[in-house]
C-alpha cells in the first residue's frame, strides 16, 4: 500500500492516499501514437500495473483504457 494520508472520500475499505501519491503514480499512464512510414496511426495507452489499477478503483474512477480516450490529448 502507498503513504497514507487526508482523506479523499474513498471507501471505507480502500483506505486514504495522499493526493501527491496518486499524482505520482498514475501520471505514469500516458497515451501514445505513432504514425508509421505507410501512414498508418497507431495509438494506444501505457500497461497498467496492478498498484495503479488498484488506486484508480480505490478513487472510483475507470482506468482508461484505448476505447475511452479524450477526443484530444
Amino acid at each position: 500500500m502507498g503513504p497514507r494520508g487526508v482523506s479523499l472520500g474513498l471507501g471505507r475499505d480502500k483506505g486514504d492516499y495522499l493526493p501527491e501519491y496518486l499524482l505520482e503514480k498514475l501520471k505514469m499512464v500516458q497515451h501514445h501514437q505513432v504514425r508509421l512510414a505507410t501512414g498508418t496511426l497507431l495509438s494506444g495507452v501505457t500497461a497498467i500495473s496492478a498498484e495503479q489499477r488498484s488506486l484508480f478503483e480505490a478513487i472510483d474512477v475507470p482506468p482508461p483504457t484505448r476505447g475511452k480516450l479524450p477526443r484530444e490529448l
